[in-house]
């Protein structure tokens, strides 16, 4: 890999550590339409794997940052993991079987979804919930 290279993945390590722990959100929204888009990347099942082994120490390190300031539920956290484990176990395993075709519009339906949301719905619903 050329030296450009390593220093544009840092880059963008910088860019998804800060996304993920200023705005709690997954490090794959950043990582996957920049692995396509600035990058080059074409095949989505390598763009997903990059993606989560990367998004498993950003995001430890973020929710470190969290529970070391008293914010945060460590018992919520460890329920929604448990399971989470288990669905991200088959989740990979039928994502394996797919057609990447089919991979594609799901992960694209989960970004745009994701998007909708940040930008439309939770505004609303953070400012109904303070009253204003």
């Amino acid at each position: 890999m050329p030296p450009s290279q390593i220093v544009a993945f840092l880059v963008l390590g910088v860019v998804v550590g800060l996304a993920s722990s200023l705005g709690g959100i997954g490090g794959g929204a950043v990582i996957i339409p920049a692995l396509i888009l600035l990058f080059g990347f074409t095949d989505i099942k390598e763009i997903n794997g990059i993606s989560l082994g990367a998004i498993v120490l950003i995001s430890f390190s973020a929710a470190f940052g969290y529970w070391r300031n008293g914010h945060g539920n460590l018992q919520v956290s460890a329920c929604i993991a448990v399971t989470g484990i288990i669905g991200a176990y088959f989740g990979s395993q039928w994502a394996h079987l797919m057609n990447k075709a089919l991979l594609e519009k799901i992960v694209g339906m989960l970004l745009a979804g994701s998007g909708i949301y940040v930008a439309f719905i939770k505004p609303y619903v953070f400012h109904r919930a303070s009253g204003q």
